[in-house]
């Protein structure tokens, strides 16, 4: 590892260790005495129930600004509001223009999601897309200073009713969380994988040049595809902004594959299908697997190995198969048909026919279309 990036490993993990004290001592301090020593009949696991309890709410309402602040700075920015989402619930804009709530488990994880997208070309795209961006951390450090002020008005009146005193709970993890959240995300920094913090995009977006150019372009291309845009109907201005090449960075090349997948261009599939097997383990666990998932289909009907396809299918624990099951199951009919299991391939594909309420992220049309091209691709692909 260079010794630059280990200094920052270790920079990094120290703030968080002293964050995460901070935190810790906070409740310590302040939350525990402030609470329970009003109420010394509560039962441990009443203590345990309304801490916990306290954490859940105080994390969602941290998410929940967040994704608001990044929503709010883009529909003022003149963008339009696509979707919003935390945990598996949140509100989208559908194919008729109206905006509906929605429910659907894996989305975001335990995380949150915010769309707004600009709705013409604009040369100062950059710029509103950098102010967007920030406005979720900023909305997280003004939100957290209420709670915390409201923490400790709320701590210092002599009540001992439970409301109060869990309302103070409550709004003191909340602003010392906001506050953990919202420094974490200004900090510049990325772990190898597509997984960017705020002040990661900020810092490349201020940069200029082609550097801002891909960032718009990789933030545009992404949010489409959460919204169940296919590849080839992504505004293609979108994908002109991004490097061609082999010599690009790995989730460029993520990009560029599901692009040529969808075109049928499998000497570019092949290409970036190099860097991605390159790559992959330096993904964390999830991503490692869907993209595991992705190299397995590809060596499998590109390549017509099935040995190697295998040994990146087993790659994949059933949990990321369950989160990206059009994935999983097309993957599985590719490599069955490279094993020449023409019975099984069929009743894979219809069984991928007939699933219901699919991950809208997943690309539901797309995925039958490629697993009816797998038997055209594994004949017609060209070998760069």
């Amino acid at each position: 590892m260079p010794k630059k990036n280990l200094l920052t490993r270790i920079a990094l993990m120290s703030l968080f260790a002293l964050l995460g004290g901070l935190f810790g001592y906070s409740l310590a301090a302040f939350s525990l005495d402030g609470v329970f020593q009003h109420f010394p009949e509560l039962p441990d696991w009443g203590k345990v129930t309304l801490l916990v309890s306290a954490f859940l709410i105080a994390y969602l309402l941290v998410v929940v600004l967040h994704e608001l602040g990044h929503m709010l700075a883009g529909i003022a920015q003149g963008f339009r509001f696509w979707l919003i989402s935390v945990g598996p619930v949140g509100f989208r804009r559908d194919a008729n223009d109206k905006i509906k709530g929605f429910v659907q488990w894996g989305r975001s994880g335990i995380g949150g999601m915010s769309i707004t997208l600009p709705q013409q070309n604009d040369p100062q795209v950059a710029k509103k897309f950098m102010f967007m961006i920030l406005a979720g951390p900023l909305a997280n450090l003004i939100t957290g200073t209420i709670f915390l002020i409201l923490a400790i008005f709320l701590f210092q009146s002599d009540g001992s009713e439970l409301f109060p005193q869990a309302t103070a709970l409550i709004s003191l993890i909340t602003g010392v969380l906001s506050w953990f959240v919202g420094i974490i995300n200004l900090i510049p920094m990325q772990t190898g994988s597509p997984i960017m913090t705020d002040g990661t995009r900020i810092r490349r977006l201020m940069s200029g040049g082609n550097i801002a150019a891909t960032e718009v372009a990789m933030v545009q291309i992404t949010a489409y595809l959460m919204m169940g845009t296919s590849y080839k109907d992504i505004p293609s201005q979108a994908f002109d902004q991004l490097p061609q090449g082999s010599d690009i960075h790995p989730t460029v090349a993520m990009l560029r594959y599901g692009l040529a997948l969808d075109t049928e261009d499998y000497p570019a599939m092949r290409l970036y299908l190099a860097i991605l097997k390159e790559a992959w383990k330096g993904y964390p666990v999830t991503l490692r697997g869907q993209l595991a998932m992705e190299i397995a289909f590809a060596v499998a009907v590109l390549e017509k190995n099935p040995e190697e396809a295998a040994s990146f299918w087993v790659q994949v624990p059933a949990s990321i198969q369950k989160i990206y099951p059009w994935t999983a199951i097309r993957t599985s009919a590719a490599l069955a048909h490279s094993q020449g299991k023409s019975e099984e391939f069929q009743q894979l594909l219809a069984q991928a026919e007939d699933m219901q309420q699919v991950p809208a992220w997943e690309l539901p049309q797309s995925q039958i279309r490629w697993m009816k091209a797998i038997p055209m691709i594994y004949e017609r692909a060209v070998y760069s």
